[in-house]
Order: C-alpha cells, then sequence, then structure tokens
C-alpha cells in the first residue's frame, strides 16, 4: 500500500525549534488553559476522516521500516503485518501504537475550547484564512496538505475492507465513531 514520500523534514525541524524554545511545563500549561473558554490563545483542531488517517499512518508505518530500516514494536521490521491485519489490530479497542488512537481520545473539541475546527480536506486554505484573521495572513503554513493519495472520494470500502471480517470493520466504526461525526 505504500506509495512513495518524504518523512520527517520541515514537520521534524519545527518539533525539534518547538522543544527547544517551549519548556514542557510551559507547554502544558497553555494546552490545559484551552480548558477555559476564556483563554489566551488562538486555538484549531485539526480533523481528518479516520479511514484516510489508517491509510496514512500504515503507510507511514511501511515506509519507516522498510525504507529508513526502523522498527516499532508493533509494526516490526522484520515481519511487516499486512492491511488487513494492521486492520484486525487497530480494530480491538485495547490496542494502541500511540498514533491510531480516536482524535477525540485525545484532544477532545468537548473538553477544550478551539476557536475553530481545521478539516484535512481543507486545510491549506482552513489554515489560511486562520492566519489572516489573526493578522498573520502573510506567514505560509509550515505544512501544507499535499498528500492527496487518500481523501473520502477516492477510497473504495469494499476494497479497502475485502480481506476483513464484520466484527473488525464493526470494530473500526466503534473506535472512530466519533471522530466519523466531524
Amino acid at each position: 500500500m505504500y506509495t512513495k514520500g518524504k518523512s520527517g523534514g520541515s514537520q521534524t525541524r519545527l518539533k525539534d525549534l518547538e522543544v527547544a524554545k517551549i519548556p514542557l511545563p510551559q507547554k502544558l500549561r497553555i494546552i490545559n488553559s484551552l480548558r477555559s473558554k476564556d483563554h489566551k490563545y488562538a486555538s484549531f483542531f485539526v480533523c481528518r476522516n479516520p479511514l484516510e488517517k489508517l491509510q496514512s499512518l500504515y503507510n507511514f508505518f511501511l515506509y519507516q521500516t522498510q525504507v529508513k530500516k526502523k522498527n516499532f514494536k508493533k509494526f516490526p521490521r522484520s515481519n511487516p503485518p499486512s492491511w488487513s491485519k494492521y486492520i484486525s489490530h487497530v480494530s480491538n479497542l485495547s490496542y494502541s501504537d500511540s498514533m491510531s488512537d480516536s482524535v477525540f481520545s485525545k484532544c477532545s473539541p468537548c473538553t477544550y475550547h478551539y476557536d475553530a475546527v481545521v478539516m484535512m480536506e481543507t486545510f491549506n486554505q482552513d489554515s489560511s484564512k486562520i492566519l489572516t484573521s489573526s493578522g498573520l495572513g502573510w506567514l505560509s503554513p509550515s505544512h501544507k496538505n499535499n498528500h492527496g493519495s487518500h481523501n473520502v472520494r477516492s477510497i473504495n470500502i469494499n476494497v479497502l475492507f475485502e480481506n476483513n471480517t464484520k466484527e473488525e470493520i464493526s470494530g473500526i466504526i466503534r473506535r472512530y465513531s466519533l471522530d466519523f461525526r466531524l
């Protein structure tokens, strides 16, 4: 399923900059301040169709293990799971690789007060609007959503889950039920 791509790059450099410039306690205070309606930061929530996310994660793991030669406990380089086996694992609610968790389980829009919701399908336009409304229209987002290979319109559900059981598909729906509603 992996179809070439880049790894890290600007996102890795931004993460390194963040770690160097914003101490973890300060970052946690900022994030926790979003629990109040009166927070002083512009905040937004980026969401993505869960099926696109799963395809992207699977490709990420394949790329990292097969090209970059990294190893992940639940996605071993020596024996990476097939797409259907990966879906089988993820469909089990007790499975976690930290990246496949539902968006609601990590940054619930019911718990935090976001100023905007950004859809991954319209990320470039939405992020530009946020920057412009914040007086930062001159700033270009550091990440452009130009992956394009996985979008809702191109997903053939029958093909995607042809080798999975009804129970596994039900598990995916249960795991991401609130994410699908976004």
